[in-house]
Protein backbone atom coordinates (compact mmCIF):
# COMPACT_ATOMS: atom_id res chain seq x y z
CA UNK A 1 0.00 0.00 0.00
CA UNK A 2 1.13 3.49 -0.71
CA UNK A 3 1.09 4.59 2.94
CA UNK A 4 3.25 4.12 6.04
CA UNK A 5 2.60 1.07 8.24
CA UNK A 6 1.33 3.27 11.08
CA UNK A 7 -1.33 4.76 8.77
CA UNK A 8 -2.46 1.33 7.54
CA UNK A 9 -2.44 -0.14 11.05
CA UNK A 10 -4.49 2.75 12.41
CA UNK A 11 -7.25 1.97 9.90
CA UNK A 12 -7.11 -1.78 10.56
CA UNK A 13 -7.32 -1.22 14.32
CA UNK A 14 -10.08 1.42 14.14
CA UNK A 15 -12.97 -0.84 15.07
CA UNK A 16 -15.30 2.11 15.68
CA UNK A 17 -15.12 3.17 11.99
CA UNK A 18 -14.89 -0.29 10.42
CA UNK A 19 -18.33 0.00 8.81
CA UNK A 20 -17.35 3.29 7.17
CA UNK A 21 -14.21 1.78 5.62
CA UNK A 22 -15.18 -1.81 4.72
CA UNK A 23 -17.95 -2.13 2.13
CA UNK A 24 -19.16 -5.51 3.42
CA UNK A 25 -19.50 -4.37 7.06
CA UNK A 26 -22.88 -2.91 7.98
CA UNK A 27 -22.48 -2.44 11.72
CA UNK A 28 -19.81 -2.94 14.40
CA UNK A 29 -20.23 -3.27 18.16
CA UNK A 30 -17.16 -3.28 20.37
CA UNK A 31 -17.60 -5.42 23.48
CA UNK A 32 -15.44 -4.01 26.23
CA UNK A 33 -13.68 -0.79 27.07
CA UNK A 34 -11.32 1.31 25.00
CA UNK A 35 -8.51 1.22 24.06
CA UNK A 36 -8.53 -1.60 21.54
CA UNK A 37 -6.02 -4.21 22.67
CA UNK A 38 -5.34 -7.93 22.84
CA UNK A 39 -8.52 -9.54 24.14
CA UNK A 40 -10.94 -6.94 22.74
CA UNK A 41 -14.09 -8.56 21.35
CA UNK A 42 -15.92 -7.19 18.33
CA UNK A 43 -19.32 -8.06 16.89
CA UNK A 44 -19.98 -7.06 13.32
CA UNK A 45 -22.82 -7.48 10.88
CA UNK A 46 -21.76 -7.99 7.27
CA UNK A 47 -23.68 -7.93 4.02
CA UNK A 48 -25.22 -11.05 2.53
CA UNK A 49 -22.62 -13.27 0.94
CA UNK A 50 -19.97 -12.65 3.60
CA UNK A 51 -19.00 -15.95 5.17
CA UNK A 52 -17.84 -14.60 8.54
CA UNK A 53 -20.42 -12.36 10.14
CA UNK A 54 -20.15 -13.13 13.80
CA UNK A 55 -18.04 -11.96 16.68
CA UNK A 56 -14.26 -12.08 16.71
CA UNK A 57 -11.51 -11.32 19.19
CA UNK A 58 -8.18 -9.54 18.82
CA UNK A 59 -5.58 -12.09 19.91
CA UNK A 60 -2.36 -10.25 19.03
CA UNK A 61 -2.02 -6.48 18.96
CA UNK A 62 1.40 -4.98 18.22
CA UNK A 63 1.09 -1.53 16.62
CA UNK A 64 2.08 -0.84 13.89
CA UNK A 65 3.37 -4.28 12.84
CA UNK A 66 0.80 -6.96 13.62
CA UNK A 67 -2.83 -7.50 14.46
CA UNK A 68 -4.43 -10.94 14.70
CA UNK A 69 -8.04 -12.00 14.97
CA UNK A 70 -9.69 -15.19 16.26
CA UNK A 71 -13.00 -16.36 14.78
CA UNK A 72 -15.27 -19.36 15.31
CA UNK A 73 -17.20 -20.80 12.41
CA UNK A 74 -19.53 -23.72 13.13
CA UNK A 75 -17.50 -24.30 16.27
CA UNK A 76 -14.20 -24.40 14.38
CA UNK A 77 -11.55 -22.01 15.73
CA UNK A 78 -9.89 -19.89 13.05
CA UNK A 79 -7.22 -17.23 13.22
CA UNK A 80 -6.06 -14.53 10.83
CA UNK A 81 -2.71 -12.79 11.24
CA UNK A 82 -2.16 -9.45 9.50
CA UNK A 83 1.49 -8.40 9.38
CA UNK A 84 2.62 -4.98 8.17
CA UNK A 85 6.15 -4.14 7.09
CA UNK A 86 7.65 -0.91 5.82
CA UNK A 87 8.71 -1.40 2.23
CA UNK A 88 10.12 1.42 0.11
CA UNK A 89 8.05 4.10 1.82
CA UNK A 90 4.86 2.06 1.67
CA UNK A 91 3.49 -0.95 3.50
CA UNK A 92 3.67 -4.60 2.59
CA UNK A 93 0.64 -6.31 4.14
CA UNK A 94 0.70 -10.08 4.58
CA UNK A 95 -2.43 -12.01 5.59
CA UNK A 96 -2.13 -15.60 6.79
CA UNK A 97 -4.16 -18.13 8.70
CA UNK A 98 -2.25 -20.50 10.98
CA UNK A 99 -5.51 -22.35 11.71
CA UNK A 100 -4.88 -26.04 12.34
CA UNK A 101 -5.36 -28.46 9.48
CA UNK A 102 -4.68 -31.74 11.28
CA UNK A 103 -7.24 -34.46 11.88
CA UNK A 104 -10.40 -35.54 10.12
CA UNK A 105 -11.62 -31.95 9.65
CA UNK A 106 -8.27 -30.65 8.40
CA UNK A 107 -9.33 -30.23 4.75
CA UNK A 108 -12.54 -28.45 5.81
CA UNK A 109 -10.61 -26.11 8.12
CA UNK A 110 -8.15 -25.35 5.32
CA UNK A 111 -11.00 -24.55 2.91
CA UNK A 112 -12.67 -22.25 5.47
CA UNK A 113 -9.36 -20.53 6.29
CA UNK A 114 -8.83 -19.91 2.57
CA UNK A 115 -12.26 -18.26 2.34
CA UNK A 116 -11.51 -16.16 5.42
CA UNK A 117 -8.24 -14.94 3.89
CA UNK A 118 -10.08 -14.11 0.64
CA UNK A 119 -12.54 -12.01 2.65
CA UNK A 120 -9.62 -10.24 4.30
CA UNK A 121 -8.05 -9.53 0.91
CA UNK A 122 -11.30 -7.86 -0.18
CA UNK A 123 -11.32 -5.88 3.06
CA UNK A 124 -7.72 -4.78 2.44
CA UNK A 125 -8.76 -3.37 -0.94
CA UNK A 126 -11.23 -1.18 0.95
CA UNK A 127 -8.52 -0.22 3.45
CA UNK A 128 -6.24 0.75 0.55
CA UNK A 129 -8.94 2.96 -0.98
CA UNK A 130 -9.43 4.63 2.38
CA UNK A 131 -5.88 5.06 3.64
CA UNK A 132 -3.84 6.00 0.56
CA UNK A 133 -5.48 9.34 -0.27
CA UNK A 134 -5.46 10.35 3.40
CA UNK A 135 -1.88 9.28 4.11
CA UNK A 136 -0.56 10.87 0.91
CA UNK A 137 -2.44 14.07 0.04
CA UNK A 138 -0.61 14.34 -3.29
CA UNK A 139 -1.51 10.77 -4.24
CA UNK A 140 -4.17 10.39 -6.92
CA UNK A 141 -5.97 7.25 -8.05
CA UNK A 142 -4.01 5.51 -10.78
CA UNK A 143 -0.65 6.88 -9.68
CA UNK A 144 -0.16 4.78 -6.52
CA UNK A 145 1.76 1.52 -6.35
Amino acid sequence: MNAAPVAVFSVLADMENRAAVLKSVKRVVRVGPLPIETGTRIREKRTAGSLFKGPFRIVDYRPPNRISFAYRWLGIPLRVDVALRDERGGTLVTVSSPSGTVGPFGPLVQMIATRLIAQWERDLSDVRRHVEPRANPAWRAGLGA
